[in-house]
């Protein structure tokens, strides 16, 4: 079955409404804030990338590999989250360890994506 895009996109937005949901559910404390807050970001910057391709799908076939890269990005951000909430807590340091490379390596290409999106369509 083919979904148009713009139904695509919205289910990419219905799953990462539920991943921001979960998160802001987790005990506050700073580490968590912080994790959220990433999380967070992240996805309004992927919200935003989606809402300026479906005003331009001309241009959303030619991101459509980058979009799925920034949608495994975040999906990956938000496993290790979990794995950090049910896992034991000698095995932290391993997925703080994971999260801050997937915070590094994976979660700035949905900044960049956006910045070239965003001069592409001006």
């Amino acid at each position: 079955m083919i979904y148009s895009l713009e139904a695509q996109y919205r289910d990419l937005v219905q799953k990462n409404q539920e991943l921001v949901k979960y998160c802001q559910k987790r005990k506050h404390t700073i580490v968590n804030q912080m994790l959220t807050a990433s999380l967070d970001m992240a996805v309004a910057r992927f919200n935003t990338i989606l809402l300026i391709l479906i005003q331009h799908p001309l241009q959303a076939e030619q991101y459509q590999h980058h979009v799925a890269l920034c949608q495994e990005a975040i999906e990956d951000f938000f496993g290790l989250l979990i794995d950090i909430d049910t896992w034991p807590s000698i095995t932290h340091w391993w997925f703080r360890w994971r999260l801050h490379r997937v915070g590094t390596k994976k979660i700035p290409q949905i900044k960049t994506l956006l910045n070239i999106i965003e001069r592409d369509v001006d």
